[in-house]
């Protein structure tokens, strides 16, 4: 695992969980991802700089392929509570 997995056991724990749960249940294949997401803003204005923003996001996102089923994948995002349905 990169980057945020590499530097936080409390995340690998947390997707090795992920996917140790899915396959309890029966799925042929599950993974998890962790996902690191950082944004950078920067206004200029005649070679000013206007304004500075920074945001970001950290989750795990898992994905679990059951029989006779569709895939299913959701997304826990920090700071949130459960999980929500990824984006389709």
């Amino acid at each position: 695992m990169p980057g945020a997995a590499k530097r936080s056991p409390a995340v690998r724990k947390l997707a090795t969980k992920a996917v140790g749960a899915a396959r309890l249940r029966g799925t042929v294949y599950a993974d998890a991802r962790v996902i690191d997401n950082r944004v950078e803003d920067i206004e200029t204005k005649n070679g000013r700089v206007g304004r500075l923003a920074r945001a970001g996001d950290r989750g795990i996102g898992a994905h679990a392929v059951i029989p006779h089923a569709m895939a299913t994948t959701a997304t826990l995002v920090s700071g949130r509570t459960g999980c929500r349905p990824a984006p389709k």
